[in-house]
């Protein structure tokens, strides 16, 4: 998340007005808080591009078995 917290502050910095994170996930929103790290943490993501003022915009295209 380091790499992507640098991309939102420049974005902000910027005046970016939407910012697209990584989400090579199953769709968070369903799995209930502390059942999953990796869900958990992409959450607090989420608030963080909310507190920002930049826009997110989340495309949840599930994980790579493969």
């Amino acid at each position: 998340m380091e790499g992507q917290t640098a991309l939102l502050e420049d974005s902000v910095k910027h005046g970016v007005k939407r910012f697209i994170p990584t989400e090579y996930s199953l769709c968070y929103d369903k799995v209930p808080q502390g059942e999953s790290v990796a869900a958990d943490e992409r959450r607090k993501f989420r608030e963080k591009i909310e507190a920002s003022g930049v826009k997110g915009m989340y495309v949840h295209c599930g994980i790579f078995p493969d």
